[in-house]
């Protein structure tokens, strides 16, 4: 035989890559031969072909079980004898593994038939995913004109991970870094939450105080009524401004001037008003007035009777009704008589013949006077006139009745009250008596009123 050794029914040989021939010759004892012959074509074993994805960074929520696709293993003589992965289990092209955060190595071994074996590696970075992160500013109060939107900056967010998947505003609206709300007067709770696409979330709050402005409160003094002497300036206290917000920025009267607590102004006869306006820095104003009603001193009014003429008997005391007074405001000081003394409506005087003066002087406590006057012109009386006819001497043949004429009488005040004749009968002018011899002495006596007499 030709190409190889027989032992028993084989044929052993050291082959060659490609076809190997090995021959047979069997000859018998006649020289008889028979030849017969094999060819085995050798192939000499390859490597099988392990193939693995790339290293790749994966972020996950949690360590559950990952599994990653493109592994795969081939064979050139379809003569693999074992797949084996180091780090997880193969399925398909997948190889999955429960990850540990930071590197996780997975390996794929190949090995064939003829122990041959080839080796893979991918190497997955878990990075496991962390909380996202809200900041919002401290807390705070904030003093405002009115409850109209507010908008605080100083809020913000970040993720490790950069896997933010929502940031909520809870009692406003975010615009940027922004949180902008309609406030309530107090505790304004404003919240940012921030929740990634795990599922983590982080939230923080702000509470903000909002005080409200407080409208001024402005203080007058209550109406009043003033009776002056003049129309000079007044002052009137008790006017003020007050906020509770401590931010009054103006206050402003109208009427007068105001220095301190008072206002000063130049009044008119009537209603006089001041006005205070308090305004604070929101521009919210209060306002409060008062009304002065001013009453004008009028003069005061004396009245007297009219001019009068008296006729006296002596010029002993006389005394004149009708003296009286006014005074619209009700505020006299002083009632004085000159030329008597007043009591009552009468003033009482010494006369003298002639005219006599009274004046009645009303003052009143703005100085203000008036005076009237009365003229009492007194006559006074003088004694009557009797006049008698001259002495005689009588004839007569016998004493009867004689009548004596030529008796007459005056009085120049007129007021003659009685005419006597003492020692006969007066009748006309003449007295008629009854003689006797001798002197008879006739008396005409003549009184006035005021008893004053002449015989």
């Amino acid at each position: 035989m030709t190409g190889g050794t027989l032992s028993g029914n084989q044929v052993c040989f050291t082959p060659v890559v490609g076809n190997n021939v090995i021959r047979v010759i069997v000859t018998d004892s006649c020289g008889l031969a028979d030849t017969c012959e094999t060819t085995v074509t050798v192939a000499i074993n390859r490597p099988p072909v392990a193939t693995c994805p790339g290293n790749e960074t994966r972020s996950v929520c949690n360590l559950n079980q990952l599994c990653l696709n493109g592994f795969s293993y081939s064979d050139p003589d379809n003569n693999i004898a074992s797949v084996q992965v180091v780090g997880g289990t193969l399925s398909g092209n997948q190889v999955c593994f429960t990850p540990v955060e930071g590197a996780n190595t997975l390996r794929l071994i190949v090995t064939d038939s003829c122990g041959i074996a080839d080796t893979c590696e991918t190497v997955v970075t878990v990075n496991l995913n962390d909380a996202p992160v809200a900041v919002c500013p401290g807390n705070s109060s904030m003093f405002v004109c009115n409850l109209n939107q507010i908008c605080l900056p100083g809020f913000s967010w970040s993720d490790p991970n950069s896997n933010i998947a929502t940031v909520t505003a809870v009692g406003g609206t975010l615009s940027g870094n922004q949180f902008c709300f309609t406030p309530v007067v107090g505790p304004n709770t404003l919240k940012l939450i921030v929740t990634d696409s795990c599922g983590l979330a982080d939230t923080c709050e702000t509470v903000v105080t909002v005080t409200l402005n407080t409208v001024p409160v402005a203080t007058c003094p209550g109406n009043q009524t003033r009776k002056v002497c003049n129309l000079n300036q007044i002052c009137i206290d008790g006017f003020s401004a007050s906020d509770i917000d401590g931010n009054l920025s103006s206050v402003v009267v109208s009427g007068g001037t105001l220095t301190g607590t008072t206002v000063c102004f130049t009044p008119v006869d009537g209603n006089n008003t001041i006005t205070l306006i308090a305004t604070d820095a929101c521009g919210d104003a209060d306002t409060c007035a008062t009304v002065i009603a001013i009453d004008l001193n009028d003069a005061p009014v004396a009245t007297c009777p009219g001019n009068q003429t008296r006729f006296v008997c002596s010029l002993s005391q006389l005394c004149i009704s009708g003296f009286s007074w006014s005074d619209p405001n009700n505020n006299i000081a002083s009632i004085t008589a000159v030329g008597g003394t007043l009591s009552g409506d009468q003033v009482c005087f010494t006369p003298v013949v002639g005219a006599n003066s009274i004046k009645l002087i009303v003052t009143d406590s703005c100085g203000l006077a008036d005076t009237c006057e009365t003229i009492v012109t007194v006559a006074l009386n003088q004694p009557p006139v009797a006049n008698c006819p001259g002495n005689q001497t009588r004839f007569v043949c016998s004493l009867s009745q004689l009548c004596v004429s030529g008796f007459s009488w005056s009085d120049p005040n007129n007021n003659i009250a009685s005419v006597t004749a003492v020692g006969g009968t007066l009748s006309g002018d003449q007295v008629c008596f009854t003689p006797v011899v001798g002197a008879n002495s006739i008396k005409l006596i003549v009184t006035d009123s005021c008893g004053l007499a002449d015989t």
